[in-house]
């Protein structure tokens, strides 16, 4: 694979902007100067993850990931570099030379071909069989929602989407890989045959998978891909790319058990709403639905499967502190059946008087035990103080306990001390947020942090840094690598600014390292003259290390009796020149 062009480089990330990158993946909220929003990399209840639209940076003061744009996409997308760049360029419209060296050969470019092949293959099916049509009409699909969702069908045959894609070109490892075929008793064949196709979207709107729901008997009525290196259930949501816009401007998202529940609603104008793929809610669903709403909404099925689901749930709630309330229908309906058999008017109330998930929780609770009992009492203060123990906000903290207290006829300050007494609680398996990064940083308050957050800050003091000071007055290793490149990537020294630093560096911990080192604040009324100072104090210092090494000198020299005349004028000079450094 050949080496993008520097220049190109360059102006690429200038014709990108980092706010509108990140806005394609979740909102971000004004902050002064900045844009906020949870950091999408770990797990967060207070936002501390800023985008600098006039540094064109990203820093999360949580976990310490940082970068430009190309590095946000790489990290949340998994792509490399050049497949970043690549895609950059073609939406700015910037030619790189000879792109077909630079395309890269991983599998996750073909991955996307296969998943989109297939999808393309199911629409046209649906378009071509009647049975086909006769049944999505009786479900009451209309066209529009067939066409907005790309909804398709594949016949009865066992080798049909195999059979065109082999033609295209793709191995059947490739289609294997790509969860699209298995193997059977008799050789390779389709993995969905004979079902109604959904083609499942990642937050960028690529097809990474489908369910597929059986249009006869046969079970299982629905089928989702197997997961993939690029496909995982417990962090993917259906329907979230089609719907986060409304969920963001609502501020609230509705989450339901399956993808034909998903379409009627949004038949019936409920168009914040996403699903799960046949899975619990995970703690990862939880951190991607905050990044975009304030309340979740949790719509089960009125039935006890629904009722064990959203209780399994409840946990992650109060670890994120998000703000959730559990809309549990009657029993027997789904969400599909009940807005189209009482409308979508009694739907909406449904969900103005679903009750907030501690408050589910308790009456879950007292209706498993006797809260007329002492024992009950126990039992339920016990299931309740668990999940308020997760709780960061200490005002919701205190309603909760009054709350419990009042429910259950009992003391709030026996509650509180039951509280207080609690261990904290792990996080559910297979779910613990990353930790923050625990670094050995340099110093960032010092000169030579100092300096080159002036440079980041305004570029143009490039220019008189890297004419005035040399690599060697860095002493600190990681200050003086910054610098270095910083005079690398100088033209007359002049230089393009941060971004464009960070798109020649590949190392996570530097990248990091930099974005916060940017992200400190500058008084920049007293820009100009905290930098001159800092220039100033930087160069003395290397006068005095200067002065140091002649003043060991002499004691060496007249250890020895040696001429010492030549280095005693040095010294003096040293000693003279350190006059032009007073501050």
């Amino acid at each position: 694979m050949g080496r993008i062009p520097e220049e190109i480089i360059d102006q690429v990330l200038n014709a990108t902007d980092i706010v509108s990158v990140v806005q394609g993946y979740f909102p971000l909220k004004r902050a002064g100067a900045n844009f906020k929003a949870p950091c999408p990399f770990h797990s967060e209840k207070t936002p501390s993850f800023v985008v600098s639209p006039v540094k064109q940076i990203y820093h999360c003061f949580g976990c310490g990931a940082g970068g430009n744009a190309f590095h946000f996409v790489m990290n949340l997308d998994k792509l490399t570099f050049v497949e970043v760049v690549t895609e950059f360029a073609q939406k700015a419209g910037v030619a790189i030379p000879d792109v077909k060296e630079h395309k890269s050969n991983s599998f996750q470019q073909k991955y996307y071909e296969l998943c989109e092949l297939a999808t393309e293959f199911f629409v046209r099916h649906l378009k071509q069989d009647k049975s086909a049509q006769e049944y999505v009409k009786q479900r009451g699909l209309t066209s529009e929602e067939i066409e907005k969702f790309r909804i398709g069908f594949i016949p009865k045959e066992w080798s049909l989407l195999l059979d065109a894609a082999k033609k295209k070109g793709y191995s059947e490892k490739e289609l294997e890989r790509a969860g699209l075929i298995v193997q059977g008793s008799q050789g390779w064949r389709d993995r969905f045959v004979h079902r109604l196709m959904f083609p499942i979207c990642d937050i960028k709107g690529r097809v990474v998978a489908f369910g597929g729901r059986t249009v006869s008997d046969s079970m299982p009525k629905y089928l989702n891909s197997s997961e993939t290196e690029f496909f995982k259930k417990r962090s993917l949501l259906y329907g979230l790319n089609w719907t986060k816009n409304e969920i963001s401007q609502q501020k609230s998202v509705l989450v339901l058990e399956g993808y034909m529940d998903l379409i009627a609603l949004h038949q019936a104008g409920f168009q914040n709403c996403v699903a799960t793929l046949g899975t619990a809610l995970t703690l990862d669903h939880v951190r991607l639905l905050t990044r975009f709403a304030e309340e979740i909404v949790i719509s089960y099925d009125g039935d006890q499967a629904g009722v064990g689901a959203s209780l399994r749930g409840i946990d992650l709630f109060a670890q994120t502190g998000a703000q959730v309330r559990v809309l549990m229908l009657p029993q027997g309906y789904d969400p599909d059946d009940y807005v189209k058999e009482h409308g979508a008017d009694a739907f909406k109330q449904l969900i103005k008087e679903a009750p907030f998930f501690l408050d589910y929780k308790l009456e879950k609770l007292c209706g498993q035990f006797d809260a007329g009992s002492p024992y009950g009492q126990r039992d339920i203060a016990r299931g309740m103080l668990d999940l308020i123990q997760r709780m960061d906000d200490q005002l919701l903290k205190n309603a909760w306990v009054k709350k419990c207290a009042d429910r259950l006829r009992i003391s709030e300050k026996v509650l509180f001390s039951q509280l207080v007494t609690k261990n904290s609680y792990p996080q559910e398996v297979g779910q613990s947020p990353e930790e923050p990064k625990k670094l050995p940083k340099p110093d960032l308050l010092s000169i030579e942090g100092e300096i080159l957050r002036f440079i980041f800050e305004k570029p143009l003091f490039a220019s008189q840094a890297c004419s005035e000071l040399e690599c060697s007055d860095f002493e600190d290793p990681t200050f003086r690598h910054i610098f270095e490149k910083i005079k690398d990537l100088s033209i007359d020294g002049a230089w393009s600014g941060l971004p464009s630093l960070m798109s020649q560096l590949q190392d996570q911990e530097l990248l990091s390292f930099l974005s916060a080192l940017s992200a400190r604040p500058i008084d920049l009324e007293q820009i100009e003259k905290q930098f001159q100072r800092s220039l100033l104090r930087l160069r003395r210092k290397r006068v005095e290390k200067e002065l140091k090494v002649l003043n060991d000198r002499l004691a060496a020299l007249e250890r020895s009796n040696e001429d010492v005349g030549q280095v005693l004028q040095q010294i003096l000079d040293k000693r003279q020149s350190l006059q032009e450094f007073e501050l």
